[in-house]
């Protein structure tokens, strides 16, 4: 990751005690954006009944318009009907035409900054050949 900035003084959120030796609790929810393999990502960390739960949002640049390169919008079309069936988040076709990457990763309760790391890993990892292949395509 090249960068990461954690914001942990959500006043409204909820602080539980961290089990030993794991650090302290963040407080829920918990809002922080962070930058790897070439795209800034936008996370949310929450609590879920029985645990935690972070999710990750990015842009992954742009589907041309049909009139600026049709041939690179088709590609890019196909691409994204079969990302839909084989990568576990989601692409999606936001405002103005851009590639939104967005997952999650579950996380034990209560939620540390290690865990964040850990979660923010396990997703990236896993999305890490997906972005390659996006970035190949522009």
């Amino acid at each position: 990751m090249d960068t990461a900035e954690i914001d942990t003084s959500n006043a409204g959120g909820k602080r539980r005690p961290g089990a030993p030796g794991s650090g302290t609790a963040l407080n829920l929810p918990c809002e922080f954006q962070f930058n790897c393999y070439g795209l800034s990502f936008r996370a949310l960390a929450r609590d879920r009944s029985d645990d935690a739960v972070i999710e990750f949002w990015a842009d992954a640049g742009p589907l041309p318009y049909t009139a600026e390169n049709s041939e690179a919008r088709r590609r890019l079309q196909v691409l994204l009907r079969a990302l839909r069936r084989e990568y576990p988040g989601r692409v999606e076709v936001g405002p103005n035409q851009r590639l939104i990457l967005a997952g999650e990763a579950s996380a034990s309760s209560p939620l540390t900054a290690l865990g964040v790391f850990q979660g923010a890993t396990r997703y990236l990892l896993g999305t890490r050949e997906l972005i390659a292949l996006l970035r190949r395509q522009f």
